[in-house]
Formats: C-alpha cells, structure tokens, sequence
C-alpha cells in the first residue's frame, strides 16, 4: 500500500509539473498620487501650518509700506508646498499704487529672493508682465519629495512718485502669483 502511494504522489507530482510547464500568471497594480500644492503670502518666512490657510494673507489684508522700505527688507513671504517634481511660481500680475480719490500713482519696484539664493528677481510695476516671459519668484527642479519653500518679497517705491503724491489718501496695489507645474 505504501509503494502504492508513493508511486501515485510521484504521478502526481510529475504530472503537475508537466501541465504547468510555461505557465505565468502576473498581477499589474499602480496607484495615483494627487497633486498637493499650497501656495500664500505670510508676513514671516516660518513655514506656515498649512491646516490653517485660511489665516494666510489673502486678498483683502493689505501690508503698509512707504518711503523707507528697500529691497533688502523684506515685507511678506510667498510660500509654496508642493508635491510636483518640476514647477515655477511666478508673478503674474502686478500694478502701480493708485487711489480711488486722486490720478496721482506710485510705481514700485518688487524684489524676490528664493530662499538660499543671493540675488533678487526683480520686475517694477509700471512694466507690463509678457506672457511667456513672467518673472521666477520660485522654480523648483527634479524634487524627489514635497518641496517646502519660499520667496521673501521687498518692495521700493519710487522716490520720484513718492515725493509727487502730495494728497492724503489710501494708495493701493495688488500684485498675483501663479503656480504652474512644469
């Protein structure tokens, strides 16, 4: 009975492997990754909790300058946080400082310096912004994880403009950045 047995597991065994033979089976998976970009302005350049992007600067907190600011004093930070290999943060539109009251405008200049870097991008107001040719604040390349970082902006208004705008009002500018993955 054991010879028997024995004689019917090697059948068995044999012959399984002469039905398997060339047989594959294979299981394809992938997954999604979804894109995660934050981008806002931050009067600091800690790194903002992201939970909370309600409290960033939006478009209705304005940020007083005057005279005084130079381009080495910054006055906000654009920050970005992003999860895309290559991308740009650029500006996108910027506009002189005017009043509702009076005619009189201030053109400025707007410095923005990525973080690590030593030199500014630089673009003033009254310069219309080409398409295709939109100033840098942040460009990021080959990211192999999420990218947190940011720009300091500074703004110098004009000297010449400033010491022209004699009347008393409120002189306001909106300048937009764009995030454009690359």
């Amino acid at each position: 009975m054991k010879k028997t047995i024995a004689i019917l597991l090697v059948l068995v065994i044999g012959m399984a492997g002469v039905f398997a033979d060339g047989e594959t089976a294979s299981l394809e998976i992938n997954t999604l990754i979804s894109d995660i970009t934050y981008l806002g302005v931050t009067t600091t350049s800690d790194e903002p909790t992201w939970t909370t992007i309600g409290s960033l600067i939006g478009e209705t907190d304005a940020i007083s300058v005057d005279n005084t600011n130079k381009k080495d004093t910054p006055i906000a930070y654009l920050h970005v946080n992003s999860n895309n290999e290559n991308f740009n943060v650029f500006l996108n539109n910027i506009e002189v400082l005017s009043s509702e009251a009076v005619s009189t405008t201030i053109d400025y200049t707007l410095y923005m310096t990525e973080e690590g870097a030593s030199t500014a991008v630089s673009h003033t107001a009254s310069n219309a912004i080409t398409v295709g040719s939109e100033p840098v604040a942040i460009s990021v390349t080959e990211a192999t994880a999420i990218t947190k970082t940011y720009a300091s902006l500074a703004v110098e208004l004009d000297a010449n403009d400033w010491a022209n705008a004699l009347v008393a009002d409120d002189y306001e500018s909106t300048m937009t950045f764009e995030f454009k993955a690359i």
